[in-house]
């Protein structure tokens, strides 16, 4: 039987509880499935948005296949996946470094913004749209992140495709010591503004969950969500093309009003997150450029045979 300090319900670790605002979806098999078939339709949705003719699907399998290829394509995709690892074992270590520390800094940020966050949530109808927001925050997201690495593979502009992955990895190093050492709690779940609810939570419960294994309830502080979305808009805004910029700052903005709308961040994370996705833009290449060199794929892509 698992311990309290293995459960992941944020009553366990001290958070209030909620009511659920709107009707779960139900759990299981068939929820991950549409979970993946949302994933790939976004993803589509997105590449026609930025009007790329190439076949999406094919380049997916095509970038991966690459990266494995040559030495220097597997130290990017070690680099990234470690990255990512590294960000779950954070999350474990979170729950007794905060508390062991004596830290919690939600109350500072509350003191700052006051409910401002109470009033966004209404003002984008978070109760009656809830599963709209879900969606941009579940499936809207990834989707955004991995279209950049597409495009790019996609063109041969290999230079840029390194300096996406070390844009990337900038936001997580910089993000994670935040997270251990100057912990803020969800909006939703930080009991300081009664009238903000996580949402979320209630829409969709299984993804809820392995939402929880990577992103502790008070690692808000700055709003990755926010940061990573925000770098490819930046990143396109400097590097190109022009209709990834486009479809860039759209999503970053989707994405951005989602963690207010379904109450999880801070006006205040989101800020920090805007500023992170600048920097991770600038920084990339040059974190990127000493870390990894990435070749020319041994194969050309698939758009680029057919160009």
């Amino acid at each position: 039987m698992a311990s309290c300090e293995d459960c992941r319900e944020p009553a366990c670790h001290g958070f209030p509880e909620a009511t659920a605002a709107v009707a779960p979806i139900p759990t299981g098999r068939p929820s991950l499935f549409i979970a993946l078939l949302l994933t790939l339709i976004t993803f589509w949705v997105m590449v026609l948005a930025a009007g790329i003719r190439f076949p999406a699907g094919r380049e997916i399998g095509a970038t991966f296949r690459d990266a494995l290829r040559t030495r220097a394509g597997r130290i990017g995709l070690a680099w990234v996946v470690g990255t990512l690892l590294f960000n779950v074992v954070e999350t474990g270590l979170d729950s007794a470094i905060g508390p062991a520390l004596g830290l919690d800094f939600t109350h500072v940020i509350h003191r700052f913004e006051g409910d401002l966050v109470a009033g966004l949530q209404d003002t984008l109808l978070g109760h009656a749209l809830a599963p709209v927001w879900a969606w941009v925050y579940v499936f809207l997201y990834p989707s955004l992140l991995l279209l950049p690495l597409v495009i790019y593979h996609a063109s041969g502009k290999h230079e840029h495709t390194k300096g996406y992955i070390g844009a990337f990895v900038f936001n997580y190093l910089f993000a994670l010591p935040f997270y251990l050492f100057v912990p803020v709690t969800e909006t939703g779940w930080s009991g300081t503004v009664e009238r903000v609810k996580p949402l979320l939570d209630g829409v969709w419960p299984v993804f809820t969950e392995v939402v929880r294994s990577s992103s502790a309830l008070d690692n808000c502080f700055p709003s990755l969500h926010t940061s990573l979305s925000f770098t490819v808009a930046f990143y396109a805004l400097l590097h190109g093309p022009k209709r990834l910029q486009r479809v860039g700052w759209v999503g970053a903005v989707l994405v951005m009003l989602s963690t207010w709308a379904l109450g999880i961040h801070w006006i205040s994370d989101a800020a920090a997150g805007i500023m992170l996705g600048y920097l991770a833009a600038r920084m990339g290449p040059i974190l990127a450029g000493r870390v990894v060199s990435l070749e020319p794929a041994p194969v050309a892509s698939t758009w680029s045979r057919r160009k």
